[in-house]
């Protein structure tokens, strides 16, 4: 079984060659036809002997593995390695993933990482993990015609572009899908803390919309704030004194401890649990304890098969973060792409675009006319310190 590796030199990967990477390395563009014979020569396990094409489907992946939000690219990299293993050795062969890792959803490391991965690597087809990195990556890829599929909910992300999709819960039917929610709950009185981040502004923004919509509803506060800021002491306090019953929080990974702790600071405890945008809560969960403010706070996330979220329990002793499955199916629609001999930018962008009925783990799904994928939604609540799926608020099948 190949294993994925992130990051390793040449001289690493000759002298562990039973251990290949799928990967492959940065520092080994240049190897020369001397070197790959020595490497030939090694003793390598059979499996890893096989001969690829002279042109093999190359697939490149940007993911944030450092700083806040790392867990989802270090889940996303996990369900990488476990599509990658459904592939038989020939495809395995013939079908590379390029990584390449950038920190915290940084837009600017993202267009650095696509120009390598375009320019030094010829990849065939692209992933990328966030509406912030995808929104920069986006027109780039779609001016070199490099198919996109973005794990991303943000229209702007798919906005002027034929080569790019969205594979998420889609922002303005997941505003729809949590209005419902809070209308069934009976919720009336809401505060929106909104960070200055792609997917938050829109997601956040069409929710605004609908409650503002229903005369039955009341908005007492509503701001937007740097996707950096740490210290939310004085929004504390301005929520706080506004009497917000329902806070809504579209907040960026990393603001929400922070968040909880000086609401609890502040002795503000909320009528009704926080709604969280788009669940970022959930990567600042690993080392940390959870604010009781959270208790049963509640977000909407793409459905998971159960059987998929029960291995990965197995596996690795946690839920896999929202989003992993996501990964998990983009890679599996191009290797659908690449078996089906649709490997052209003009091949695969069809394929993509005419999707009917797609069997994914995040549900069966179709693509739409705004690029994207019309996946169903599930609402997860903090319960005893764990996200749990509410079943009465579920679009899973």
């Amino acid at each position: 079984m190949k294993d994925l590796i992130l990051k390793r030199n040449w001289r690493d990967w000759a002298n562990s060659c039973h251990n290949l990477s799928l990967f492959k390395m940065k520092t080994i563009l240049q190897l020369s036809i001397a070197v790959l014979l020595l490497l030939g020569a090694l003793a390598c396990t059979p499996e890893l002997q096989t001969t690829p094409t002279d042109h093999p489907f190359k697939i490149g992946v940007i993911l944030s593995l450092q700083g806040d939000g790392a867990l989802y690219g270090q889940d996303a990299q996990k369900a990488l390695q476990e599509a990658y293993n459904t592939l038989t050795p020939g495809e395995q062969d013939n079908i590379k993933l390029i990584i390449e890792s950038i920190t915290a959803f940084s837009a600017t490391e993202a267009v650095t990482a696509y120009h390598k991965l375009h320019d030094a690597d010829d990849v065939n087809a692209l992933i990328v993990w966030g509406s912030g990195p995808s929104k920069a990556v986006s027109p780039l890829s779609n001016a070199d015609k490099v198919p996109l599929i973005a794990i991303a909910s943000a229209k702007q992300v798919t906005n002027g572009t034929t080569f790019s999709f969205r594979h998420y819960g889609d922002a303005a039917r997941t505003a729809q899908f949590t209005f419902d929610a809070i209308k069934k709950k009976g919720f009336n009185n809401f505060g929106f803390l909104t960070a200055d981040y792609p997917s938050k502004v829109e997601m956040c923004g069409a929710l605004k919309e609908l409650v503002k919509q229903d005369s039955s509803l009341h908005i007492a506060y509503d701001e937007k704030i740097d996707p950096k800021e740490r210290d939310l002491s004085t929004y504390v306090t301005k929520i706080k004194s506004a009497s917000v019953e329902t806070p809504i929080l579209c907040l960026q990974a990393g603001q929400f401890i922070p968040f909880g702790k000086r609401a609890e600071e502040q002795k503000y405890y909320p009528k009704n649990p926080a709604q969280i945008g788009l669940g970022d809560l959930t990567s600042e969960m690993t080392n940390t304890t959870v604010p009781t403010f959270f208790s049963n706070s509640f977000y909407a996330e793409p459905c998971v098969d159960d059987q998929k979220e029960k291995q990965f329990l197995t596996l690795y002793g946690k839920k896999p973060s929202q989003g992993t499955y996501n990964t998990y199916d983009a890679l599996m629609l191009f290797v659908e792409a690449y078996r089906n001999k649709q490997k052209t930018p003009d091949q695969i962008r069809t394929y993509l675009f005419s999707l009917k009925n797609y069997p994914g783990t995040t549900g069966t799904y179709s693509s739409d006319e705004n690029y994207g994928f019309t996946i169903p939604l599930r609402m997860q609540i903090l319960t005893n310190g764990q996200f749990l799926t509410d079943r009465d608020l579920s679009q899973c099948i």
